[in-house]
């Protein structure tokens, strides 16, 4: 249904601003039609809020097509596993009798994060004091460091606890690890969780490659948001991995020019957790007013967000960084009662439009915004299920955007139920 309107055998869903733009819901939907859902970066450092039906659930290392019976779901070779997370992550879909045997892949090139990863965070995060860059402390950055290094461990090393071990000594070695963690214990703990995950390790690429060649639709799931991209993000207040489209191949061995369309989720306006600039940031009411509508605290760390006015401006660069070829407005119905609502549409620097946010802080202590303004809407939007039926205000803001940015406004969220969602 809403896949074949995409007409497409592989689409990319991905996250166009600092993350938390409501991807884990348009997966849930268009998922329905499809035969895989695939991860391709990241690790628990994510959360894709689903609701349905009354339950919520929340994903971090899950990929969000698991719902449905008849989809399969991979997590790629650019993930780093917290295997504990996977196995809570299962329990609870034991809980909902949700069946996912048969359904659910682990590349076998993914890498294993451990407890002492999130400890590294933990302790970088409290090192660097006042100029902390707010990560989740999930140990995301420690383990892609010791992936980047060649010391880390894929799941497919798994197989040779010798192998294991020899690459845990240099570790416990490297950071100085004996005096928290027990080697033993660790390892041990390790062979238990192989033992319950080892049945759904897989070798993704071929997995994948396979099903593709066989006519299967593939949706490609991206984490975090492009602005956190390590290259193109807003660095060093990024993730540690590639969220943008060129994460998704490399995460998942699946080539770019086969992606048949790219669809980026950009919220109604503009969030961020922890901490870099953010220029459209609202510190008053109304950034309180977003906060408290759109219930803007983190589905991973419960920190609230930072709230603002939708940036077009530094969305521009990120359509094209992404090949964006529709985009799903989310939580349109937050900014019901703001009487005026504002989004930025030019960075100046010393009088010179530019079209990123500076990386130096002396840079952006001189940046200047225009802005656009609009008149709001009051009327409660959520029962909407078609784009007449939505106020003429918020048809002129969706319209705005659309020409702004050059790109079709295909999905309008109006509420946070999967059904919740219109399709234009």
């Amino acid at each position: 249904m809403v896949f074949a309107d995409l007409n497409a055998q592989s689409i990319a869903i991905l996250g166009c601003q600092w993350g938390d733009e409501g991807k884990g819901k348009l997966v849930d939907i268009i998922a329905e039609d499809a035969d895989y859902v695939v991860r391709a970066t990241g690790g628990a450092n994510a959360g894709h809020t689903i609701y349905t039906n009354g339950q919520k659930f929340v994903f971090h290392l899950m990929p969000s097509g698991i719902l449905h019976q008849h989809t399969h779901c991979v997590i790629g070779n650019g993930c780093v596993v917290h295997i504990e997370t996977l196995l809570k992550e299962l329990e609870n879909l034991n809980a909902a009798n949700i069946d996912y045997k048969g359904r659910l892949f682990i590349s076998d090139q993914a890498s294993v994060l451990f407890d002492f990863h999130k400890h590294l965070d933990g302790q970088s995060e409290q090192n660097l004091k006042t100029k902390k860059i707010g990560t989740t402390k999930r140990g995301i950055g420690p383990a892609y460091t010791d992936k980047i290094s060649r010391f880390g461990l894929k799941f497919h090393d798994l197989k040779d606890m010798n192998l294991v071990r020899s690459k845990l000594e240099y570790l416990f070695v490297k950071y100085d690890l004996n005096t928290e963690y027990n080697l033993d214990e660790v390892l041990s703990e390790l062979e238990q969780h192989y033992g319950l995950i080892q049945e759904y390790i897989v070798d993704s690429v071929d997995l994948i490659q396979t099903a593709y060649k066989q006519g299967k639709k593939v949706i490609f799931e991206g984490a975090n948001g492009a602005l956190l991209d390590i290259d193109h993000g807003t660095f060093p207040y990024v993730t540690s991995s590639n969220s943008t489209l060129g994460g998704l191949a490399t995460g998942t061995g699946f080539p770019v020019n086969k992606m048949g369309h790219v669809c980026g989720i950009v919220k109604a306006y503009t969030t961020r957790v922890g901490g870099g600039p953010f220029p459209a940031e609202l510190e008053d009411e109304v950034g309180q007013q977003l906060r408290d509508q759109g219930h803007e605290y983190g589905s991973t760390t419960g920190r609230p967000r930072r709230c603002g006015w939708l940036d077009l401006a530094i969305l521009k660069r990120v359509m094209f960084i992404n090949g964006v070829d529709s985009i799903n407005l989310t939580k349109l119905d937050v900014l019901m009662g703001i009487p005026k609502l504002q989004v930025i549409t030019k960075y100046l620097l010393d009088g010179k439009e530019i079209h990123r946010v500076p990386e130096l802080q002396s840079e952006r202590d001189r940046v200047e915004f225009q802005t656009e303004e609009f008149e709001g809407f009051t009327e409660d939007i959520s029962r909407c299920q078609s784009y007449s039926e939505l106020p003429l205000a918020a048809q002129k803001y969706i319209e705005f955007i659309e020409e702004f940015l050059q790109v079709p406004v295909k999905f309008i969220g109006v509420g946070k139920d999967r059904t919740q969602l219109i399709f234009r």
